[in-house]
C-alpha cells in the first residue's frame, strides 16, 4: 500500500499544470481523429456521387442508342405505321390541299357600325352542333307535368296533346277488370 505523500502548493500546481495539458492533449487528438473520420466520410459521399452521376449518363447514351436504333429499322416495317382507310386518305390529302394551296374560303358579309339591326340569319357551315350520338339527335318532346305549357306554342294545342298522351298512358295502365267496370 503507499503512502499519502506531502505535496507543496507549487508541485500540486505544477501536477494539475501537466495533468490540465494531457487534458489538452488528449483532447486536440479526439478533435483531429473526428476531423479525419469526417474527411473521409465526405470524400467516400463525393466519390458515390461521382458515380451516380455515371450512373447517369450511362443511361442516357443507352437510351439515346436505342432511339437512334428505332430510327434506323427498315421504313418498310408496317407495326409502326397504322392503316389508313380510303376515307381517311382523302381527308388527310384535303386537308394537306387546304393548308398548302388556300382554303376557297366564303367571305361573309360584315356589317357596318350605323347597322343596328341584329342578324339572326346564320351559315349552315357555322353550325358545331352536329351530335352523332342517337340520345341528342332524335330528341325527345317535353312533358311537363301539373299546369306547366311549353312558351310560344298555342296552349289549346298543347293541351289537346297532353290529353291525348294521358289518356293513352291511362289506357295502358287500366286493367281488364276497369274497363269491363266502366262497361
Amino acid at each position: 500500500m503507499l503512502q499519502p505523500q506531502f505535496l507543496t502548493k507549487e508541485q500540486r500546481a505544477e501536477l494539475a499544470l501537466k495533468k490540465r495539458q494531457e487534458e489538452v492533449e488528449m483532447m486536440r487528438k479526439r478533435m483531429e481523429e473526428e476531423r479525419s473520420k469526417r474527411m473521409n466520410f465526405q470524400r467516400e459521399a463525393e466519390d458515390s456521387k461521382k458515380s451516380e452521376r455515371e450512373r447517369e449518363r450511362e443511361a442516357r447514351r443507352r437510351e439515346r442508342e436505342m432511339r437512334e436504333r428505332e430510327r434506323q429499322k427498315d421504313p418498310d416495317d408496317k407495326e409502326t405505321v397504322p392503316e389508313l382507310t380510303e376515307k381517311d386518305k382523302e381527308k388527310e390529302l384535303s386537308a394537306i390541299k387546304d393548308r398548302y394551296l388556300g382554303m376557297a374560303k366564303r367571305k361573309r358579309r360584315m356589317r357596318r357600325l350605323n347597322e343596328r339591326k341584329f342578324v339572326f340569319d346564320w351559315d349552315a357551315t357555322e353550325d358545331t352542333s352536329t351530335d352523332y350520338n342517337p340520345l341528342y339527335k332524335e330528341k325527345h318532346q317535353v312533358q311537363l307535368y301539373g299546369r306547366g305549357h311549353i312558351a310560344g306554342i298555342d296552349i289549346k294545342a298543347q293541351k289537346k296533346n297532353q290529353s291525348r298522351f294521358y289518356g293513352d298512358l291511362m289506357e295502358k295502365r287500366r286493367t281488364e277488370e276497369e274497363k269491363e267496370q266502366e262497361k
